[in-house]
């Protein structure tokens, strides 16, 4: 896009619009508070709009109706199940000088979308569309998957890529693989189990796994390929100083306090069969008052403001230990096991045979430090996250791909962890 002057000065002038003359920073996790996870961050909610729009179908109506939700947050973001009618009925009030802005934005951003897509050959523009369309969901650690799967094929095969990463939460995407908009994300097992399959967590990795793969080819006709070798649960953290002033360690150790605290948590968690309505009742927490619903990535910068006492971040970020923030034991074993899993399009597999072997090359190949360290060399150094994941692909001996072999599905049946349960 710098490429071209134009296309480059009208992308920063509505960036900045975006942003307004109050907040003229670029507001990113990294500062910290969240956001795309791409050095400078998640430029502002103008930015990740033309995200949710380039994810193109349903998804890009979706995102037009949710435009005034993301560009004037009332701190009550939805899901992408809801209908646009609901959410544009739903838009909180905003100033004459506000609906200029939008509707400017708004076709700015439909300029954009076009420009890009005509500029950008593995976009579906002039050039024609890619092979393989990779997306990702909008926090650091999912950006960071997306480059990672998408420099392996590139560097293991001749198809061409194109990253549609940062798209949203965990609906959007999901929606995004199915309708084909994007052929391939990362997701994690117990967000498919509990989140799209609505079942009843489970405590045991290899049940999870196997039902989930069974579930999402006999219904979506997607394949769960090996995972990545590292899980990262939802993790309940406070700041360091109340687990020291009040020893906590466990989950259980802060009922007697809650009562007086404020929590944070995202929309998807206060949602979701496996977040805060069974966390609440497993543990019987209660707060002073209802708990405050916020993106992601605003949750550490509140939490470190002393906003908010208590939020459910993730167990590989790598600001936790930066921050001086602490993980609470879950003692009660509530959280199911969320180990990071491809997941691809049968037609995709079908029509490039040679990407099974592909990723079984990323099965088990990231533990969970490493996985830690790269969040944190993007969050905390501000470093280039294609840089990040170029640098640890480079200490991994992957063979060359043989492309005369036949190649045979993923072994459904394989184990990839212990069984630490029969539940």
């Amino acid at each position: 896009m710098k490429n071209n002057p134009l296309l480059h000065n009208l992308f920063l002038w509505a960036d900045r619009h975006a942003r307004g003359h109050r907040n003229p920073a670029p507001f990113t996790r990294a500062n910290p508070s969240g956001g795309s996870g791409d050095r400078g961050g998640g430029l502002s909610r103008f930015t990740q709009a033309i995200g949710w729009l380039l994810c193109g179908g349903k998804s890009a109506l979706h995102a037009i109706a949710s435009l005034p939700h993301r560009l004037f947050p009332h701190r009550q973001p939805f899901p992408a199940s809801t209908s646009p009618t609901v959410l544009m009925s739903l838009s909180p009030p905003v100033s004459k000088r506000n609906y200029f802005r939008f509707f400017s934005l708004t076709l700015v951003s439909a300029v954009l979308m076009f420009a890009i897509a005509g500029c950008n050959p593995g976009s579906g523009g002039l050039g024609g569309r890619a092979d393989l369309v990779i997306g990702s969901k909008n926090f650091t650690e999912q950006v960071i998957l997306g480059e990672l799967v998408a420099q392996h094929i590139e560097n293991q095969t001749d198809l061409t890529v194109d990253r549609r990463l940062n798209l949203g939460g965990t609906f959007i995407c999901h929606t995004a693989v199915i309708s084909g908009d994007i052929d391939t994300y990362v997701e994690y097992t117990g967000t498919s189990l509990s989140a799209i399959l609505e079942r009843k967590p489970i405590s045991n990795p290899q049940k999870v796994y196997n039902i989930v793969k069974e579930a999402y080819e006999e219904q979506f006709d997607l394949t769960i390929t090996e995972p990545l070798g590292f899980e990262n649960t939802y993790a309940i953290i406070i700041r360091g100083e109340d687990a020291e002033i009040y020893n906590l360690e466990t989950i259980s150790d802060t009922v007697e306090y809650t009562p007086e605290w404020q929590g944070g948590f995202s929309y998807e968690f206060i949602e979701r069969e496996d977040g805060f309505p069974g966390l609440a009742e497993t543990y019987n927490l209660e707060f002073a008052e209802n708990p405050q619903v916020m993106d992601m990535g605003l949750m550490y910068r509140a939490l470190v403001e002393n906003k908010v006492d208590m939020v459910a971040g993730g167990s590989t970020d790598g600001l936790i230990q930066t921050l001086g923030l602490v993980v609470l034991e879950d003692d009660k074993n509530y959280f199911p096991p969320y180990d990071a899993t491809p997941v691809i399009r049968e037609a995709t597999l079908q029509k490039y045979p040679q990407l099974r072997e592909v990723y079984a090359q990323l099965g088990g190949v990231i533990s969970e430090e490493e996985m830690r360290r790269m969040n944190y060399q993007v969050d905390g150094e501000f470093r280039r996250v294609s840089n990040v994941v170029r640098e640890f692909l480079a200490t991994k001996d992957f063979p060359p791909i043989d492309s005369a072999k036949d190649f045979s599905p993923i072994d459904s049946a394989k184990d990839f962890s212990p069984i630490d349960s029969d539940s």
